[in-house]
């Protein structure tokens, strides 16, 4: 009955090639400080990055070498009959030595000028204006998007290049745009041009003809992965305070498409060929307005043609086509690029069933660790090719016909007899988790833009699983949604020699810390790994067990076994031993923190259950977590790039680890389910027609077993096995406070746990020394 068959060198899916990417970046670290381009822009065409976030772009207008000699296409400006005017008498179209479309007034006094209402939301606007006096601090002109002149989205420009940002008529921000980044004096009788250019979801790239500016980022706007309104389709005004203005006004149009190439990239290995499948990806983000694009394709590294692979050549470019020109352009980050890996079966013309004396398995409470230990006698002689010597050989274990572990041999364990016969074997079978620990990552690889589960599919794609293997339930979670300082810093990137099993469950610690999910058996074929929220997880049961033998014979008599049958098998059913565990609360007291990689501010939020932490409170008023003084708990997480997510991280936190928990051990036998496939780590069974656990972990060995063939010995087997079951209990969470909180503050020997990753967050927490109430 339910024998376990294991079968050594089955087939099983292995990676014959690993995957071959290359990645190009906006920026890297400079020798010296500071960021390079990783874009090659003299071969690049109708292509600008600026060199603040070191964003590609299709060329603007204002960056064109011809744009103060010429005055069509792309390079327009205003005509003078093309704006209107506060006080309109005293303006003309005045030519100027520093080039084409200048209007000019002498003595302004706060002389308001006004375009057109703008077709898009997120239009650029470029604003000149002629110096005087450089060496007075003067304003030179305000500026902003709104139809009455007043500071809504805008900016002040003072005659030293300061510049002012200003929302809702409210001081947020400023920054530089004098001179070069060597030198902020300008000089008399100059002009300082400015483009104002929203881009990057949420943000306004200040940029000057001088060759410095900054961006600035509107932090009111919230982060959820998409272009934001960052200015309004209004009219746009200039005010010039005082004096005579010879000023230039022009809407930013971009060159209608452009080809951006990547300096040399090098593969791990050369591709071979026929070439595999090529995956392609540009990272960037739109206008919010028009049809901006960008796609890449391999170029061979010479530029002389599309990249060939032979087996030979390890090294080649990206190469981006960028549309979307005049009126819009893509704004671009990065590209990747990739050839797929391949997976191949393992030999399976030598397999061989194992004869094992013993046998024992063991799930622990993590998707990892999950094997089962054999021991046979007499290695060398049991058909089993270099049974002694071989690591991580395909082994599969199957109870009942049904595959409960694809796994992999560990390491060979030898007893020495006084004669070989006597050999005793002993090995590992861990399950298919394995493969996610040996997947070791040999490029960088953001994944920022990416939703939460297919970085999590992605990584058991790579260690070879099939797409049948994988049930994730989809949490609607972006990663990386906060873009970051400069093209070519990342949110969330794995780098070199991180393998997938870590980063599996850093994404669950990460943004899914109560899901349950593991490796389990199927009823029919292969097992599969499985991810789900609290809210989603079956609460069906799956067995019955008793502590009366004659509940348990009654009860499978009631499954469809004969009377008989269920006297000789009701011990499958019956405990043997049961206690019981009342785990108390790992906190009352939660802070977690993230980071807005963006504006470098950290993100805070909190959860504290008051009643559970309250001394005061009467033993007949306090819940069943009740523990009369703060348990403090902190979670630092760079990953949490937004307050959506640093907020529900907190929430998720608060239901998990404030509960009381109350765990079982059983001992009882090795249970099959009704589909004959054994209860595993995440089923749900019920004592007594009673109350309901699900499996956490189990344990157990064959003591007495079926032999190969069947047998009469079957009514005498044995396979003691131990539950750990937590109640499942139906109870909402208890009430508790949240809200975010203006700083973190940590009693330093408080913390049970403390995810600290990266030098900003050990910093930030080296000088916490309290926590506020």
């Amino acid at each position: 009955m339910h024998p376990i068959i294991l079968t050594a060198d089955h087939a099983q899916k292995r990676i014959g090639r690993d995957r071959l990417t290359v990645l190009a970046e906006g920026s890297y670290k400079a020798e010296r400080g500071g960021r390079q381009t990783g874009w090659d822009l003299i071969n690049s065409e109708n292509i600008w990055q600026d060199r603040v976030t070191y964003t590609a772009m299709l060329t603007p207008g204002p960056q064109k070498a011809n744009w103060e000699t010429t005055n069509t296409g792309i390079t327009s400006k205003y005509a003078l009959a093309d704006l209107t005017f506060s006080a309109s008498s005293g303006w003309r179209d005045t030519p100027t030595a520093d080039g084409v479309g200048w209007i000019q007034k002498p003595d302004c006094s706060d002389d308001v000028i006004y375009t057109p209402t703008l077709a898009n939301i997120n239009q650029g606007i470029y604003v000149a204006r002629i110096v005087l006096q450089a060496q007075s601090r003067y304003v030179l002109f305000e500026c902003g998007w709104a139809d009455d002149a007043t500071l809504q989205v805008g900016f002040r420009v003072w005659s030293d290049g300061e510049v002012e940002v200003w929302k809702g008529e409210v001081q947020v921000g400023s920054g530089k745009v004098s001179g070069s980044q060597t030198n902020d004096t300008l000089k008399d009788s100059s002009h300082l041009g400015v483009m104002f250019l929203p881009f990057r979801r949420r943000e306004v790239l200040v940029y000057s003809n001088q060759g410095d500016g900054f961006s600035h980022l509107f932090t009111d706007l919230p982060e959820d992965g998409t272009v934001q309104e960052i200015t309004p389709a209004t009219k746009f005004w200039v005010l010039i305070p005082s004096g005579t203005a010879t000023v230039q006004i022009a809407r930013i149009q971009f060159e209608s498409t452009g080809t951006l190439y990547s300096t040399k990239r090098y593969f791990a290995d050369p591709p071979p060929s026929p070439a595999p499948t090529l995956i392609t990806e540009a990272i960037f983000d739109g206008a919010g307005y028009g049809s901006a694009a960008a796609t890449v394709t391999l170029e061979e590294s010479n530029l002389s043609g599309a990249f060939a692979p032979n087996g030979i050549k390890d090294n080649c470019r990206l190469k981006v086509a960028l549309s979307g020109g005049p009126s819009a352009s893509p704004f671009v980050y990065g590209a990747f690029a990739g050839y797929e890996q391949e997976i191949l079966d393992t030999d399976d013309s030598e397999a061989a069933v194992i004869t094992w004396q013993e046998l024992s398995w063991s799930v622990p409470d993590s998707p990892s660790g999950a094997k089962f230990s054999v021991t046979s006698w007499d290695p060398e002689n049991s058909g089993i090719n270099r049974f002694s010597l071989i690591n991580n050989r395909p082994i599969e274990v199957a109870i009942n016909s049904k595959v409960v572990v694809d796994g992999r041999g560990g390491e060979p364990k030898i007893q020495r007899g006084r004669i070989d016969d006597l050999d005793v074997l002993t090995l590992d079978i861990h399950d298919a988790w394995k493969a996610l620990e040996h997947y070791r990552f040999q490029e960088r690889l953001p994944l920022d833009g990416l939703s939460w589960k297919a970085a999590v599919e992605l990584m058991f794609l790579l260690a070879g699983f099939e797409s049948s293997q994988l049930d994730v339930e989809d949490p609607g979670l972006t990663l990386g949604l906060a873009s970051s300082p400069t093209a070519g810093e990342w949110s969330v990137l794995i780098q070199e020699g991180d393998t997938a099993a870590e980063w599996v469950e850093r994404l669950f610690e990460g943004f899914a810390g109560d899901w349950f999910y593991g490796i389990q058996p199927q009823a029919s074929g292969l097992p599969k790994f499985f991810a789900s929220s609290p809210a989603s997880l079956s609460d069906s049961v799956e067995v019955e067990f008793f502590r009366d033998r004659g509940d348990a014979v009654d009860q499978l008599v009631l499954e469809g076994m004969s009377a008989g049958d269920a006297e000789r098998y009701a011990h499958m059913r019956l405990i043997q031993n049961y206690s019981e565990t009342r785990i108390e609360p790992e906190a009352t007291d939660i802070r977690v923190t993230g980071i807005d990689i963006r504006s470098n501010k950290y993100l805070q939020a909190k959860y504290i259950d008051a009643n559970a932490q309250d001394p005061a409170v009467a033993p007949s008023l306090r819940q069943d977590n009740w523990m009369g003084e703060r348990l403090r708990f902190g979670y630092l997480e760079p990953m949490l790039t937004t307050q959506d997510l640093v907020d529900s991280a907190a929430a998720t936190l608060g239901d998990r680890i404030t509960r009381v928990r109350t765990l079982i051990d059983i001992q009882t036998h090795l249970a099959i389910k009704s589909n004959g496939v054994p209860l595993w780590r995440g089923g749900v069974f019920r004592i007594d027609g009673d109350k309901k656990y699900r499996v956490r972990s189990f344990n157990g060995s064959s003591v007495k077993d079926v032999v190969s063939g069947g047998s009469g010995l079957e009514l005498s087997m044995w396979r003691p096995t131990t539950y750990t079951g937590e109640l499942i209990d139906a109870n909402a969470p208890w009430a508790v406070s949240t809200g975010a909180v203006g700083s973190l503050l940590i009693g330093r020997n408080q913390l049970k746990r403390l995810a600290v990753k990266g030098s900003r967050f050990r910093d930030l927490f080296n000088g916490l020394v309290r926590l506020d109430t």
